[in-house]
């Protein structure tokens, strides 16, 4: 098995660059999934705190800590 981050390769007598994090790979990564997953989970809690409260009368989710 090969490690993910080695060292450089030749091919043909050509250095071929090894794989690296870029700002970009870190933004994208942000954008399309922390921020995604993120709302989802916000939505999903905010939905769940109004059916407990509503429906059921009882305090749920992190609304409770803050209210």
């Amino acid at each position: 098995m090969r490690a993910p981050f080695r060292k450089s390769d030749k091919i043909a007598g050509v250095e071929i660059p090894r794989r690296r994090f870029t700002l970009w790979a870190g933004l994208y990564f942000l954008g399309f999934f922390v921020v995604p997953v993120l709302g989802v989970a916000a939505a999903l809690d905010a939905i769940l705190y109004l059916v407990f409260e509503r429906v059921f009368g009882v305090c749920y989710a992190i609304f409770c800590l803050l209210g």
